[in-house]
């Protein structure tokens, strides 16, 4: 099997998300009025995003430091955070760190880029997912279904448990 490139496709979602990210920031400190989800909600923002960031950027290290490990060995990586999610450290950068950004900054339009960064995502994963999965064919795609069907459950079992859903 052939060595895995460590960047991916993120250049391609960087190329696009970057630019759309700076502009987002700079429209929200120039128009603070327009752009910001308001005074009132400001503390509270900043206490959700910092968390939102501090977990991001723990999650993200973690991601690195498996996908690292990963690619010396040249093996598909299957434990860790790859396995709860295909694409850990993308799903990090769109899901936590930039939502997190967004609200320590205070701007709604900073959370348009992750929508942006998605759209890049799908449209460049495919190429960055085929050589990894040479070589693996005798592993089973996730079904889908089965997987909502457990979430559901737990969900629901949690629910009762603190007396939300009977």
């Amino acid at each position: 099997m052939e060595k895995l490139n460590f960047l991916g496709c993120g250049p391609k979602i960087a190329r696009v998300a970057i630019p759309f990210l700076t502009v987002a920031i700079v429209l929200t400190i120039v128009y603070p009025g327009i752009f910001t989800f308001g005074p009132v909600m400001k503390m509270p923002l900043l206490a959700a995003g910092i968390l939102l960031l501090a977990t991001g950027v723990i999650s993200w290290a973690v991601t690195v430091r498996y996908l690292l490990l990963g690619l010396r060995s040249t093996r598909l990586i299957t434990n860790g955070p790859f396995a709860l999610c295909r694409n850990p450290l993308y799903a990090t950068i769109m899901l936590l760190i930039v939502p997190g950004l967004s609200l320590v900054l205070n701007s709604w339009i900073i959370l348009l880029t992750p929508f942006l960064a998605y759209s890049q995502f799908r449209r460049h994963i495919r190429k960055e997912n085929s050589p990894s999965m040479d070589g693996f064919s005798s592993l089973k795609p996730v079904n889908w279904l089965t997987l909502t069907l457990i979430l559901t459950r737990y969900w629901l079992k949690s629910w009762r448990y603190i007396g939300l859903y009977k």
